[in-house]
This record gives structure tokens, sequence and C-alpha cells, in this order.
């Protein structure tokens, strides 16, 4: 497997696509962000590429027996209007919602990590001096390219179109979009993907404007809450019940985003308006504040 700072968990994998847009924009470095989308990303998986990639990571005999009892000779019919087809063999597909499902994707998905990241040809960006050059971040099917220089990109282009013809993934040209910083000329001509100066990445906005980005992405985060609350207060629910709610619900969604960006003040305070008003039903609070957001074993309520 590639350097774990190459393939990232999620949280990780926005932190990284932030630093770096936000290091290409302050320091005005040439430079090139590409957030590929792999179209039907779990669908399109050749089954005997699957099967390649675990013997070439040396997997064991059994596992890989288990895998190929699991997806060898599987024979499927389709319901059209109120009719099945005659059966036929699927010979590519990962299963979505199988728990194993996302793991394989992950083996499936290295190859092209390890092309790019081994290659000399293709130049990325590396933030301080002897940091590593990073070139590539993935997050299950999530691919951002960090490329230097308009031939790097045609390089990480040429790579994407050979795993592709193994695999049977398929770049989305509608969904991919990239940002460019410096003066490194557009992509027209190399690729048609769309230009933009903002992304849409894992529920995340990120742009060139950060402050503009940030905004956006709360206002719009919380405007959501706002109207789940709107919901629940249709319901007969007790302190606990609301609580409940309130953690499960709705603040844990901000919890994600705070990985990434710190929170403003104005959201703060209209977050802390949102669950007063749904916890006292815009009486006046039985509780205090201070007890109504400590911690459980101390005696508070445990909004968190």
């Amino acid at each position: 497997m590639t350097n774990p700072s190459t393939w990232c968990k999620r949280e990780r994998y926005c932190r990284y696509n932030k630093w770096y847009k936000s290091y290409l924009n302050e320091t005005q470095e040439d430079g090139y962000v590409v957030n590929l989308d792999f179209e039907k990303a779990f669908d399109r998986v050749e089954h005997n590429f699957l099967f390649a990639i675990l013997e070439r990571f040396g997997f064991g005999e059994i596992f890989k027996d288990w895998i190929k009892n699991v997806y060898n000779n599987v024979m499927t019919r389709v319901n059209c209007n109120g009719l099945l087809t005659e059966p036929f063999r699927i010979t590519r597909s990962i299963r979505q919602g199988c728990p194993l499902s996302a793991q394989l994707y992950t083996l499936v998905a290295e190859p092209i990590g390890l092309m790019i990241k081994k290659d000399t040809c293709v130049q990325g960006i590396r933030i301080k001096e002897g940091k590593e050059e990073k070139k590539i971040f993935q997050y299950a099917d999530d691919t951002t390219l960090i490329s230097k220089d308009l031939g790097s990109v045609k390089e990480v282009m040429r790579k994407v179109e050979r795993y592709g013809k193994g695999t049977g993934a398929r770049v989305s040209e509608e969904k991919t979009v990239y940002m460019r910083f410096g003066r490194v000329p557009i992509l027209v001509g190399v690729v048609s993907f769309e230009e933009v100066k903002e992304t849409k990445m894992l529920r995340l906005i990120l742009g060139k404007d950060e402050k503009g980005a940030r905004e956006r992405m709360f206002e719009m985060k919380v405007g959501e809450m706002e109207r789940r609350f709107i919901f629940w207060r249709g319901r007969t629910l007790g302190l606990k019940g609301k609580i409940l709610v309130v953690n499960a619900l709705m603040l844990s969604k901000m919890w994600y985003i705070l990985t990434v960006s710190a929170i403003p003040r104005w959201v703060e305070m209209r977050l802390k308006r949102c669950v007063l008003e749904f916890v006292w039903e815009k009486n006046p609070p039985r509780v205090a504040y201070n007890t109504l957001i400590g911690q459980i074993d101390k005696g508070g309520d445990g909004v968190s």
C-alpha cells in the first residue's frame, strides 16, 4: 500500500485538499488541483482485475478463494416491467452495501496511486523543503491530483486512461473539475474538464476564496439543521429524547466539518439559539446552560 498520507481517511483527505489549495492560493505557486470523478466506480470494477490485484498484493489462498466464491460465476436476472430476463453472468462490479466492498475497492484503486506517485515525470507540490512531494490523494472513489505543470497533467491523464483499460474505470468528464493556480495555462485541448473556483468535496466546500467558501458551507449546513429542527418540533419528546436528537442527528454533522475548518462566531451563536429553542420550545430554560452542555458523568445533560 502507498504511504498513509497518500491514501487517506475522510477527514485527512479533506484537510490535505484544503491545505494544498490554501498553499497554492497564498503563494501563487504554479499548479493544478484536479478532482477526478470516476463514473459508477464500484459498478465498473472488472472481477479479473480484482483477482489479479489480490494475487499481486500477496493475499493468502484461503482469502482469495473466499473472494472468488463470492464473485465468480454469479448469475442474475433483471425485472423489466414485471418480466424477468434470461439469466446472465456478472463479470464486473463490487457489491455495494457489503462490509468488504470498501476494502476491495481500496485495493483496486491502489495501482493508480502507485503509478502516479512513482513516476518521476509527474511533478507534484512540496509545501516545505524536505517534505515529501504530493501528487495524489485518494479516499474510496474520490481522487485528487496535485500537478505542478501542464506536462504533469498530461502524463497523469495518460496513466488514468491506462488504468481504466485494465480495471474498467472511466472518468466522468461532466463531474470532474479542476482549479489552477499561479500562471499555468487553461487545460483547453488537454482535457474537457470544467475549470472552477471552488469545489464541493465530501459535503465540504473548498475554494480559492477560502472565507467565502467557508461562509457558504456553514450557511448551507446550519440552514439544513434549522429545517430539521422544525420537523422534530412536531414530535412529543422528553428532555432526554430532545438531547438525543440534538447530538445524534444535528450536532454530529458539525463535528466532521470542524475537523477541516474552524467554526465562525456567528455559526456558534446561531446553533446555540437553535438548540435552546428546540430543547425548551422557546420557553424560559429550566436548566442552566452550563449544566445542559456539561458531561453526564459530572452531572450535566451531555449536549455536545
